[in-house]
């Protein structure tokens, strides 16, 4: 069998009243239905599949129908079609004292259940991603001498995926990191307290939006403004603009710092 479930009411696994040939049935419907409960296999699938008679589950039908556990259209032409009631509707008496707004009509959706090697699957392609970004890092990383990467923890591996789902994916980290590489504000070279960036800094979502856009590009000897994003008013000459440069480099710094500490 290719599935490994199946899905009844939790109330009829309890249920005194049922007797275990009628709950194989019920589990028989739940193992064919839909996730709004609706199934229509035949008396002899669910006879093959439980190990008795068509007779018996008919009968165990009837009784599950009866006790409210299941919804039958019959069809002689076409055959039955089955819905499990997954959630009936409560009597005042089941509902605890306080609680009031719980729907009449009960819980009529059921979400999907996942399929155990899809979750895998998934995860190992996000462990993929995460692998390859970090050495793309630790690669730029021996020139630049920014910190090499050596534990990746969950936080980290969370912000690097919602980064690399913001930019597109690894080989637009590839191109900004590569970007990253070459600014000699990353670089450290324009600290005067030893500051470069590091992978955390990169993580941070409003780095990374700044660093796509340029801001962190080497724009020295460009005084038309250029790819750096930041506005080079000609009026105040070469020099101003350095400063003005300085001054903003020196800010970027403090925030960041700030938001370290």
């Amino acid at each position: 069998m290719s599935r490994q479930f199946v899905i009844i009411p939790a109330e009829a696994f309890f249920d005194a009243e049922l007797s275990s040939l009628q709950l194989k049935v019920l589990g028989a419907l739940g193992y064919h239905a839909d996730r709004a409960g609706w199934c229509w296999p035949g008396n002899q699938t669910m006879a093959d599949l439980i190990g008795c008679s068509q007779g018996a589950v008919s009968k165990a039908i009837s009784a599950l129908e009866a006790s409210g556990y299941l919804t039958v259209i019959r069809n002689k032409r076409k055959g039955n079609r089955y819905q499990v009631i997954f959630d009936r509707p409560l009597a005042s008496s089941d509902i605890p004292e306080g609680i009031t707004d719980i729907p009449a009509e009960g819980i009529t959706d059921i979400p999907p259940c996942r399929n155990k090697n899809e979750n895998k699957n998934e995860n190992n392609e996000q462990d993929t991603q995460v692998r390859e970004a970090v050495e793309i890092y630790n690669f730029h990383s021996i020139e630049t001498g920014w910190p090499a990467v050596r534990i990746v923890s969950d936080p980290r591996k969370k912000k690097l995926l919602s980064r690399l789902a913001d930019i597109g994916g690894l080989d637009a980290w590839r191109e900004a990191i590569a970007r990253a590489s070459r600014s000699p504000f990353l670089r450290g070279e324009t600290s005067r307290e030893g500051w470069k960036a590091n992978l955390d800094f990169f993580l941070q979502q409003s780095s990374m939006i700044k660093l796509i856009e340029g801001h962190y590009d080497d724009n020295r000897g460009n005084d038309g403004g250029g790819a750096s994003g930041r506005s080079n008013n000609r009026g105040y000459g070469h020099k101003s603009n350095n400063f003005l440069n300085a001054v903003a480099d020196a800010a970027e710094e403090l925030n960041y710092s700030g938001a370290r500490s």
